[in-house]
């Protein structure tokens, strides 16, 4: 516990004093890096999240790699782990620019054009400001065009408009 998130916290620190320093020589230019291995919940993210916090403090854009389809089978990656950053996002006036999976990787799989639009789907929910998709190799669109057409599209829906932001529910139902 203890130890992890004074590890996580240092080296958010840093990112912090490189972003400082990136930004006296480059004003205008934006710090970004993927903070997420396994979902944000996973143990080298630290387990209770603060990792992800820390380091959205110390970055100017909120950017994480959430894989929903692992093994030919679609997960629940995107509404568990960007419902969390969309969060820190909105908490820290950061932008939300997420990459979306378009390549494949061990057990990660080129992506279905349905699986672009329901990801699209879950990813606009979240209120992101931007995507990124990360293809290595044969991505498409040379393996998979109709799934590139379908990334275009979203593309085409996010350059006409920025989805709203969610609103936190705020309050408990009592029990009945």
């Amino acid at each position: 516990g203890w130890w992890m998130y004074n590890l996580h916290e240092q080296l958010a620190n840093l990112v912090g004093i490189v972003r400082d320093e990136i930004s006296r020589l480059a004003p205008g230019l934006k710090v970004f890096r993927n903070t997420t291995r396994m979902g944000i919940f996973d143990l080298s993210n630290n387990l209770d999240g603060s990792g992800q916090e820390l380091l959205t403090q110390n970055l100017d854009i909120v950017h994480l790699d959430p894989y929903p389809v692992v093994g030919g089978e679609y997960t629940e990656a995107i509404p568990r782990d960007m419902s969390y950053c969309a969060g820190l996002a909105r908490r820290y006036k950061k932008p939300l620019v997420p990459w979306m999976q378009a390549h494949v990787y061990g057990k990660l799989q080129h992506v279905s054009p349905e699986q672009v639009d329901r990801m699209a789907d879950e990813q606009w929910a979240q209120g992101v400001d931007g995507i990124i998709w990360l293809g290595y190799g044969d991505t498409y669109p040379k393996v998979r065009p109709e799934s590139w057409e379908r990334a275009a599209a979203f593309h085409q829906k996010l350059a006409a408009g920025l989805p709203p932001k969610p609103k936190a529910k705020r309050g408990r139902k009592k029990a009945e």
